[in-house]
């Protein structure tokens, strides 16, 4: 008969038996991840962000990038006149928090943004 002694020290080297296997597995998971962005040419942060909107034409207007709204989307700029919006402003740009602000700019306008939508 096993006494509680011999139990729970069974039972605690099962434990780090389990651990040792689990950490295993996930550096494997890890480390396999790690070669398929490498051979992919992937980083770990390399989202990509549109430049306009979800259904925005790009449009070249003299050098500057402008988004049109050609179906009329959301609650901003939908009037045949002002159809257009320009995104080269430096609070867009700005590196901390210029995808933040597009996101709010979307959120705002009701206007759906991939990968901007969810900054925010």
């Amino acid at each position: 008969m096993m006494n509680s002694v011999n139990i729970t020290t069974v039972l605690c080297v099962v434990i780090i038996i389990g651990f040792f296997i689990y950490s295993y597995l996930k550096y494997l998971n890890k480390k396999s991840l790690s070669s398929f962005r490498q051979n992919t040419g992937q980083s770990k942060n390399n989202i990509d962000f549109p430049e306009c909107p979800d259904f925005f034409e790009v449009i070249d207007n003299n050098g500057k990038k402008v988004c049109k709204n050609t179906y009329k989307l959301g609650k901003c700029r939908i009037d045949n006149d002002h159809n257009t919006v320009s995104f080269d402003d430096e609070l867009f740009n700005n590196i901390k928090n210029g995808n933040y602000y597009k996101c709010r700019w979307s959120k705002e306008c009701d206007t759906p943004w991939q990968n901007i939508e969810r900054l925010c």
